[in-house]
């Protein structure tokens, strides 16, 4: 009898062994899973946004114009402050906004590219990223505005990177007169830059008249 408690006692630490171990390595696991993690605009808008404040603020379904004003959401919703006649945001959202806004304030994840729908004729200029990507950004700004560029300070190799370095040079409320819309029609110093510093064609008033269309879209 004596022998068959102390074999089920030694049964019964191994098993608590394998239990913390694995415990332990779930841990782990996870806590190297959220380091990685990221947070875009999409899941800010499902989880906060959409519930919580576009029926005050409609604007708040447009990423551009949330992107301005993203200290001063923060600065209201730590302070309880928003929603308005609403209870306060739980600590597990304020640290989802928190979180998205110390990353950047991302409107996607940088791996997810953006594509033109299905059925779209793509040689149209569009007033979408995509679009004035596959138009206009390659072929006439990525020589410079690129990381490996002249001017890697406004990047439009991708949207994620756009979206960090264009958009203070965008005025949602006046998009005529946005800095890039000067630049690009300024006619001694524009973008792209005029023979022999370059020889990439300037972009047309049309090209331009789309820009603008994009940036009244909230640069879709």
């Amino acid at each position: 009898m004596n022998i068959l408690i102390y074999s089920l006692f030694i049964f019964m630490l191994s098993g608590c062994g394998n239990f913390f171990r694995d415990k332990a390595q779930h841990n782990v696991s996870s806590q190297g899973d959220s380091e990685k993690a990221t947070i875009d605009f999409s899941e800010v808008k499902q989880k906060i946004f959409d519930p919580h404040c576009v029926r005050c603020h409609s604007n708040y379904t447009n990423y551009a114009s949330v992107k301005q004003g993203l200290a001063g959401i923060l600065n209201a919703v730590e302070q309880n402050r928003m929603p308005k006649n609403a209870p306060p945001l739980g600590s597990d959202l304020k640290d989802l906004l928190r979180t998205w806004i110390a990353e950047g304030g991302n409107e996607f994840l940088e791996d997810v590219s953006v594509e033109e729908p299905v059925g779209e004729d793509p040689s149209i200029l569009k007033p979408t990223w995509a679009s004035l990507k596959l138009h206009i950004f390659d072929s006439k700004c990525l020589v410079c505005h690129s990381p490996s560029g002249k001017a890697p300070w406004i990047d439009f190799s991708n949207r994620g990177a756009m979206a960090k370095t264009l958009l203070k040079h965008i005025d949602f409320k006046n998009p005529d007169e946005s800095n890039l819309i000067q630049r690009l029609r300024d006619p001694e110093e524009p973008m792209p830059p005029l023979p022999p510093t370059s020889t990439i064609p300037q972009l047309t008033e049309q090209e331009v008249l789309v820009v603008i269309e994009w940036i009244k879209a909230g640069v879709p």
